[in-house]
This record gives C-alpha cells, sequence and structure tokens, in this order.
C-alpha cells in the first residue's frame, strides 16, 4: 500500500493542535504577571484609590521609589495610574478662576458663578510628568486602605492569571480553528486533483473507515476549542468579581449563577433557531411537494440561518412601516425599564422564529389534510 498522506496530515494537525494549546498554556502559567499595586485616580480633585485594574496606555503610570510591604515577607511595587480622558489626554489641575453671569431669563434675575476649567496634557508631556510626581510626592495611605491591600493583595495575581487567559483565548482558539480548516481545504483540493472521492484516502477506499479518523482528529480539536472557551467563561466570572475592595466569595457565586444561565439561555436559543429552521424545511416540502432527506446537522444549521434572515429581513420591513404600531417599542421601554435591557426584545425574535409551523399548520388546514407537524422530518 501507497503512502497515505492524507493520514499523515491528520497527524500533523494533531501536531498543530497540542503545540497551540502547550504554547497558549505557557503564555498563561509562565508568563511574569504584573503584581503592582495599583492606585489610580481619574481627575486632580479625586484620590488614589486601589484598583486591580491595569494601568496601561494611554493612561500614565508613575512608580513610587522603592517598595512597601503591606504583607510582611511580600513586597509590592505602588504605582499611581492617571486614567486618561475621552481625548486621550491626562487631566493635570485646573485653571484660574473665570467669572460669568448666567442671564436673566423671564422671572429669575442673573446669576454671577465663577467656573474653573479643568487643563489637560499630552501623554509624553513634561506637565504630566511634574503632576504625577506631585501627586505621588503627597500622597499617604490611610489605614483602611492598607489594611484592605494587605488583605487583598492575593486577589492581584489571580486577577493577572486570568487576564493572560482572555488574552491567549482568541489566539489559541483562532489558531486551531485556522489549522483546522487550512486541512480542510488542502485535503479538499488534493482530493480533487489526485481524482478521490471526498471522505476516502484513496480511490475505491471504504469511506467509513476514514470518515472515522477524520472525526477522531476533529474532535480532539473541538475538545480544545471547548477546554479554552470554557476556561474563558471562568476567567470572565472571576474579572468581573473580584473587586479591590470587595469581597469575592459572594459575587464570584452571583456571577457563576449568571454564567450558568447565560449558557442555559444559549441552549434554549439555538434549540428554537433549530427548530425553526426544521420548521422551514418542512413548510418547503410541503410547498413543493418535494421529498427531503432526513433533517441532518448541516441542514439543520442552513435552514436555521435562513430562518433568521427571512426573519430579520420581516422585522426591519414592519419597522419601517410600522406595521404592527407602537406595541415593540412599549415592550422594548418595558424591558429596559426593569432591568432587563433587550431581553424582551429578543424573546419576542425567538419566539418569532417558529412562525414556519403557524404557516404550516393554515396550508394543512387549507388542504384539508392532517395539521399535525412531524418531529424528525421525513
Amino acid at each position: 500500500m501507497g503512502i497515505n498522506w492524507f493520514e499523515g496530515g491528520r497527524r500533523i494537525v494533531l501536531l498543530l493542535v497540542a503545540l497551540i494549546m502547550i504554547g497558549g498554556a505557557v503564555y498563561v502559567i509562565a508568563s511574569n504577571g504584573d503584581d503592582r499595586v495599583v492606585i489610580e485616580t481619574s481627575s486632580p480633585n479625586k484620590p488614589l484609590l486601589w484598583t486591580l485594574n491595569r494601568c496601561s496606555y494611554p493612561d500614565f503610570a508613575k512608580e513610587w521609589t522603592g517598595e512597601v510591604e503591606f504583607k510582611p515577607g511580600d513586597p509590592r511595587t505602588v504605582v499611581a495610574c492617571l486614567r486618561a480622558r475621552e481625548n486621550g489626554k491626562i487631566a493635570i489641575g485646573y485653571g484660574e478662576p473665570q467669572r460669568m453671569v448666567l442671564p436673566a431669563k423671564n422671572d429669575r434675575k442673573a446669576m454671577p458663578f465663577t467656573v474653573r476649567r479643568e487643563l489637560d496634557a499630552q501623554y509624553y508631556s513634561d506637565e504630566v510628568e511634574a503632576y504625577a510626581a506631585t501627586r505621588m510626592r503627597n500622597f499617604k495611605f490611610t489605614s483602611d486602605q492598607w489594611d484592605a491591600i494587605k488583605q487583598g493583595q492575593w486577589k492581584i495575581s489571580v486577577v493577572r492569571f486570568f487576564e493572560r487567559v482572555n488574552e491567549a483565548l482568541p489566539w489559541v482558539v483562532g489558531l486551531i480553528i485556522g489549522t483546522v480548516a487550512l486541512s480542510f481545504v488542502l485535503g479538499w483540493l488534493i482530493r480533487g486533483f489526485a481524482g478521490i472521492a471526498s471522505g476516502r484516502d484513496f480511490r475505491g477506499e471504504c469511506a467509513a473507515s476514514t470518515i472515522g479518523k477524520a472525526n477522531a482528529a476533529h474532535e480532539w480539536a473541538w475538545i480544545a476549542i471547548s477546554f479554552w472557551l470554557l476556561a474563558g467563561g471562568i476567567g470572565w466570572v472571576v474579572l468581573n468579581s473580584i473587586g479591590a475592595t470587595t469581597g469575592p466569595v459572594g459575587k464570584v457565586v452571583g456571577k457563576a449563577v449568571s454564567f450558568v444561565g447565560m449558557l442555559l439561555m444559549m441552549v434554549v436559543f439555538f434549540g428554537l433557531a433549530a427548530a425553526g429552521g426544521h420548521g422551514l424545511q418542512l413548510l418547503t416540502k410541503e410547498i413543493t411537494k418535494r421529498e427531503g432527506k432526513r433533517l441532518g446537522d448541516k441542514a439543520i444549521l442552513a435552514f436555521s440561518i435562513a430562518n433568521g434572515l427571512i426573519l430579520a429581513a420581516a422585522s426591519i420591513a414592519i419597522n419601517t412601516y410600522t406595521i404592527v404600531g407602537n406595541w415593540t417599542d412599549a415592550l422594548d421601554q418595558w424591558s429596559r425599564s426593569n432591568g432587563l435591557k433587550d431581553f424582551a426584545m429578543v424573546a419576542l425574535f425567538v419566539a418569532c422564529l417558529l412562525w414556519p409551523y403557524l404557516v404550516l399548520y393554515a396550508v394543512r388546514q387549507m388542504r384539508g389534510e392532517d395539521a399535525s407537524v412531524e418531529i424528525r422530518g421525513a
């Protein structure tokens, strides 16, 4: 038997996936984390407060000379972080007082008042350097700040670790998906030039054994992606739970419950989307009177996407011509006023994904046929 280049390609893909996984793990575990204690402020009239957020450009960082032992045997560098404004500049103080007058209006008399405009400067300027040096020179930790940092400086390492996980996540997942996609395209091209049927390694070979090998190779890639997505989800929970001055336990539990709830909502959404796609396939068969194949994974995906696009186009037309009146706006306002954001509109959209079943029921009723809908397809 000749050399099986396709089997060799699958093993190369597995090796590359393993190397990508190892590279991401090395970056997360072996990287030297930034364990500095960051105190931040965004305005000259606001105090410097401890934070777990990083200080990176365009924010301006000014280190305190020497190290501080909040906890005996664990010295830390303290850095003041001047947060940049929306224009990318750093606020450095206030200008001279300016006297202004609010004009008279109706029965109200003219009212004089004094304003001081906040001054800012570019990141790489002497003014910012001098201002930062002055803030650090005049800064002293309060007893509450000192105790909070002493008891919670362990949070810094935890937060930095999961920040690196989230930094590595898109690269690892993207490289794995790209590797698998490239191997699929190359296999398709080579089989086309060699006259080998899709899903086979040799001419005349049974496809069953080859498909099993290919699926095994791809399963490892999906396992690796799932692992990193799970790590990223845990990182999201941790980074949105642990605060500099707040206890993490209750918030972690709350965020974890929120994360699990979000996953369940995604399962419901994709389940209803697949059900809507199934209904659209049945409706298409009913109208065209053509017998289709059993609904497989690819067909579910195709009909689900088509159903979503049809519903989105219909929604845009309905909103443009205000066919349904203002009740959707009222529903959206109610959702937002109750802290649900876009939940009500998303729920309405998801429910409308099942519209093919209503049309299918009406068509079968008009034809005098059995209106019951097949669940598994023909």
